[in-house]
């Protein structure tokens, strides 16, 4: 049976919008059923909801946070152990030293288009080490990744301007709305009808 490893570090609203997404796809690939072994990835907190909401799939507990120097020894090592066919890593943060095939989200370049002390509230000096370890794991998730899903054209066109990747390697995938903005709407209908 083939094997997907998801990275949800960003499970859950306490990560807000990247949180909201990674909650969404879980949520939306559990109810598909899939014919793959599933793995997440996440922190122990998290790991005993997911292990509890979504029981056909393989929660395995890692302590690295993201942006980390402990995600790029864990991760790597975790998915390592597991062997999974396919990585998902649902933000640019994909480990330098992970070889094998992953795809990745890239949300944005907001980072390639806002630059300098202002844009940071790190300290002045922690912040050009910041923006160099943005600029290798972007750099990184990029070339080495089979296949980038973005939630836009928009975005499309910016990593096609900044980076050279020819466009059937980018898939764009609009972000769905979550399924509670409906409820007003469908009984709006309801009454109307």
């Amino acid at each position: 049976m083939k094997t997907i490893a998801v990275d949800a570090r960003f499970f859950g609203p306490s990560h807000t919008g990247l949180g909201r997404y990674t909650q969404a796809l879980i949520s939306g690939l559990y109810q598909l059923k899939p014919q793959y072994q599933i793995y997440l990835l996440s922190s122990p907190q998290v790991v005993r909801y997911l292990k509890t909401t979504f029981p056909r799939f393989n929660s395995i507990s890692v302590k690295a946070k993201h942006y980390s120097l402990a995600e790029q020894i864990e991760i790597p090592r975790v998915l390592n152990q597991i062997k999974p066919d396919l990585v998902h890593f649902l933000h640019f943060n994909a480990p330098i030293f992970y070889s094998q095939p992953f795809l990745v989200t890239i949300h944005d370049l907001i980072k390639h288009h806002s630059q300098g002390l202002a844009t940071t509230t790190q300290w002045p000096f922690i912040y050009p080490f910041k923006r160099a370890g943005y600029y290798l794991a972007i750099n990184h998730a990029i070339k080495r990744s089979k296949l980038i899903l973005t939630p836009s054209q928009a975005v499309k066109k910016d990593i096609q301007q900044f980076y050279s990747v020819r466009p059937s390697k980018i898939m764009v995938i609009p972000e769905a709305a979550d399924s509670v903005f409906f409820k007003p709407v469908a009984q709006k209908i309801k009454e109307l009808t």
